[in-house]
């Protein structure tokens, strides 16, 4: 989870420099992942 959370301070921090429009951006708390699997891609043998 420490990536995720560089991940997240880094991004905001260098949103927030350069577009003012963005200047009170905050991340959600919390994590997430999703991925996309057809059902045609899975091996149902």
């Amino acid at each position: 989870m420490k990536l995720l959370e560089e991940v997240k301070s880094h991004s905001s921090k260098w949103i927030k420099l350069r577009v003012e429009a963005y200047h009170d951006f905050y991340w959600q708390d919390g994590y997430g992942a999703f991925s996309e699997v057809k059902p045609s891609e899975i091996d149902t043998k």
